[in-house]
């Protein structure tokens, strides 16, 4: 993430250490590197859809799959 600057190194870190905090699945880590990702591009709008994409990005293919298996 460094090579493209999406993420500044004390941005990922502070991702992290919110997602480790956090009950539940690891999960909301893809939501704030999403979140930070569209800030960094400039606009809330963009924070929001850098956070339905990436969340979209990891759900999609494990729900289908569990979806077909079931």
């Amino acid at each position: 993430m460094v090579e493209h600057h999406w993420l500044t190194q004390a941005q990922f870190n502070n991702s992290m250490a919110i997602a480790q905090a956090a009950p539940g699945p690891n999960v909301l880590f893809v939501a704030l590197m999403g979140w930070n990702v569209g800030l960094n591009a400039g606009s809330y709008a963009a924070a929001l859809a850098g956070v339905a994409v990436t969340m979209l990005g990891i759900l999609i293919p494990s729900t289908t799959l569990t979806y077909c298996a079931t």
